[in-house]
Parts: C-alpha cells; sequence; structure tokens
C-alpha cells in the first residue's frame, strides 16, 4: 500500500471546531447519554453549551457541565439501530461503511455507501472488506475477524465461506468486482465468483492512516471518521480521509466518539509480569482487544473494541511510572458464555488493594469501574476465581483505560 497523506489538523484546533459549533446541535439532539474519558456518565437532554464550548446536560441530580476535552462519546436517542445490509468496508483509520461495491479500479473500490453513490475508496485507505450474502458462515467470520485484528504485512488475505471449510489463504488481491474478482495465491493468479468469497483483508504497510479523531455512526451501522466541520441543527459535517465533507442527518446518527491524548489503554500497554493458571482447566492466554476465546469483547450487548479478554486465574501487571491520575474499565462476564461464569475482579496498586468488585456472575450486569491510581507506579489487574470454580469465567476488561491527569485548566472546569 502507498503512504497515506495526512489531512488533520492539530488537537487544538479540533477543539476549536467542536467549541464553535456545538451549540446549534443541541436543540436538536434531544435525549442522550454522554461519557467522559474518566468514566463519569450523564443521562440527560443537552441542553446549551459552556462559555469555552462544553456542553450541559439537564439530568436527574441536576445540571452538569462537561469541558470538550473531557468528551469520551455522546450517545442519542433519536435514532434506531437497524440490522447492517449490504457490503462492509473498513479504513484504516477506524471508519465502517455499509453499502454496496460497484466496481474495482486499479487503485481503488467504487462504492455506494451514505457518502454517495459513486465513491472511490484507494486501497491505500482500505483494511478490508466483507461482501454481503444470504447466510454467514461463522468460521468465515471468525477467519475474517482475526485476519482482520492481525493484518499481516504485505499480504492480503482471502477468506472463503463454506462453513467449516472456510479457509483463510494469504496472497495478493488482483482485481475485485461486483461480480467476483483475481487472487494470487501460491504464485498463481485465481478467478473467484463473489458469493463463494466471505471477504478480504487488506495487507497492513508503512502507510496505514492514523485514526481519525472523530467517529460518527449512523442507524444503518456505518462509522464515518475524520475531522469534525461543523455541527448544525440537522446536520454534522465531517471531513474524511477520502477528501470528502460527508454532511450526516442529526436525525440519523447513534453516537459520535471522540479521541484524546489523556487516554492511554491498556491493551497497548506491554505488562510487565503475567500470570496465569487454573483449577479444572489449564491457565489461558490473556488476548488484547479480544474475548478469551478470540472473539469480540462483549458484556450484556455491551461491544468494546479495546479491552482486556482473559480467564480465571489471571494476573497482569503494568508500570505505571506513576504518571495517570485514574483507571477505568467496564467488567463483567462476556456474552460467548452467559449466563454461567463466576469471578472477582481486583485493582491492585503498587500490591495494594484499589478495588475489589465482589463475585460478578454471567447473570449479573456490566458494571464501569473508576479507580483513583495517582501516585501508583505499578498496576495490577487481576481475575479470581468465583464460586463455581473456574468454570466459563470468561472475563472482560471492557474498554481498560489509564487517563492522564488533566490540564490546570481542565481540572479547574471539572475534569
Amino acid at each position: 500500500m502507498h503512504p497515506a497523506r495526512s489531512i488533520w489538523r492539530s488537537p487544538s484546533c479540533l477543539l476549536a471546531a467542536i467549541a464553535c459549533a456545538v451549540t446549534p446541535l443541541l436543540a436538536a439532539a434531544g435525549d442522550v447519554d454522554v461519557e467522559c474519558i474518566d468514566g463519569r456518565t450523564f443521562h440527560g437532554v443537552l441542553i446549551g453549551s459552556t462559555d469555552d464550548g462544553g456542553i450541559r446536560v439537564r439530568s436527574e441530580t441536576g445540571e452538569q457541565a462537561v469541558p470538550v476535552a473531557d468528551l469520551l462519546r455522546i450517545v442519542f436517542s433519536q435514532a434506531v439501530e437497524r440490522p447492517a445490509q449490504g457490503d462492509s468496508f473498513r479504513l484504516s483509520d477506524g471508519s465502517r461503511l455499509t453499502g454496496k461495491l460497484l466496481r474495482g479500479t486499479d487503485d481503488a473500490l467504487v462504492l455506494s455507501c451514505v457518502l454517495g453513490d459513486d465513491i472511490s475508496v484507494p486501497f491505500r485507505l482500505l483494511a478490508a472488506v466483507r461482501l454481503a450474502s444470504g447466510s454467514d458462515s461463522p468460521q468465515s467470520r471468525t477467519l475474517y475477524e482475526k485476519a482482520l485484528f492481525e493484518r499481516l504485512p504485505g499480504k492480503d488475505v482471502l477468506i472463503t465461506r463454506g462453513g467449516e471449510d472456510a479457509k483463510a489463504l494469504p496472497g495478493r488481491l488482483v482485481r475485485l468486482d461486483a461480480d467476483g474478482g483475481t487472487f494470487d495465491f501460491g504464485g498463481r493468479a485465481r478467478t473467484f465468483r463473489r458469493d463463494r468469497v466471505f471477504g478480504v483483508v487488506f495487507a497492513a504497510g508503512p502507510g496505514t492512516p492514523k485514526t481519525s479523531p472523530v467517529h460518527v455512526t449512523l442507524d444503518d451501522g456505518s462509522t464515518v471518521g475524520g475531522q469534525l466541520a461543523a455541527l448544525g441543527k440537522e446536520v454534522v459535517a465531517i471531513d474524511t480521509p477520502l477528501d470528502i465533507s460527508a454532511r450526516l442527518p442529526v436525525s440519523r446518527i447513534t453516537r459520535i466518539d471522540f479521541a484524546t491524548d489523556r487516554i492511554v489503554y491498556v491493551s497497548d500497554l506491554t505488562p510487565v509480569g503475567e500470570r496465569q493458571e487454573g483449577i479444572v482447566h489449564d491457565g489461558w492466554p490473556v488476548r488484547r482487544d479480544r474475548s478469551a476465546a478470540a472473539g469480540p469483547l462483549s458484556i450484556a450487548g455491551r461491544v468494546f473494541d479495546k479491552g482486556i479478554g482473559c480467564h480465571s486465574y489471571s494476573e497482569l501487571t503494568y508500570e505505571l511510572d506513576r504518571s495517570y491520575a485514574k483507571f477505568a474499565a467496564t467488567i463483567g462476564i462476556d456474552d460467548r458464555v452467559r449466563p454461567r461464569g463466576s469471578v472477582v475482579f481486583r485493582v491492585l496498586g503498587d500490591g495494594n488493594p484499589l478495588y475489589d468488585s465482589g463475585v460478578i456472575s454471567g447473570r449479573d450486569a456490566p458494571q464501569d469501574v473508576l479507580v483513583e491510581v495517582a501516585g501508583v507506579a505499578r498496576l495490577t489487574l487481576v481475575v479470581d476465581y468465583g464460586d463455581r470454580l473456574d468454570l466459563s469465567d470468561h472475563a472482560d476488561w471492557g474498554g481498560a483505560r489509564l487517563i492522564k491527569p488533566g490540564t490546570p485548566t481542565d481540572r479547574r472546569e471539572g475534569g
């Protein structure tokens, strides 16, 4: 893949755009759930903006002010999610476009999606394509997600259909059109029909674009990433890495996610200590951004792109160098085994107990955890046995993240 051109401006420009544009959206937004990077959440109605561009939410406990620099996501209530239909296109910046593959060219795919009816997406910006079909094979889906998670450098991966006979074939995509394509496997170019292929995961290269600073998710499952350009009463405008300014109807938006440099996800760190053991089972490997069974991290329907999946007993220790203020996560038993499973989540700071969940079973709702870690040099995350040995103890640290202290301005405003 060719090096991608960066189109993003500085974080300060992004925050300025949000601050200038957020007020017109609020009158149309209605009920929302607002989540801050430190784990605080507010449910209520967006009623206005602060003088510095933050937002004000009226909830049951009164009015809450949230600085823009503290926003993690806003979830809108007015849009109803529909099952995703059509082909799915994942971009390297984190965007996911649902639509229809129209044709291919030498350096791009042309598709119809929420961005328009004849959109050209260069291969250098594509991470994967999943081709819609009447039925999905679980084995094909598993292979596709695994290849997307690992993304081989220098090699594309073709995922075939065929139930348990599905295969992941490394090679090079030569051509892809609406009806099929050509794939070079083992030094030989082979043609394929669309109905025989689940999808293609494209090689990771040095030109892979950075994750977009803002992602807007729509009711059809599409997620449009880019630079926030404007927030209007009826439309949100996003400058995408495709050099398209997308105008997205507020009535179709389900959430807006904000990137921030104050968060470090635990799954992006390398533990300095690790221990796994079992009673009935041998110790299971700890997985980054995946469940213990290597599937998506999901607790009672809440899906997390980032986090840690593990099995009792597990113990992970990370070096913090006293650089962080808080640790936040959503904990629970993964949907793969619910309602089975029973564990205890613990957080230790320099060997001292900071948090103990008590026994959590597969029948319990997800629990949001926020732990003060200021001054902690080493953080240890423990998943201990519950009251049922280690049977089905697939435990998720959903969205596990470390939060850096806010700037003096942030702290003065409540961050």
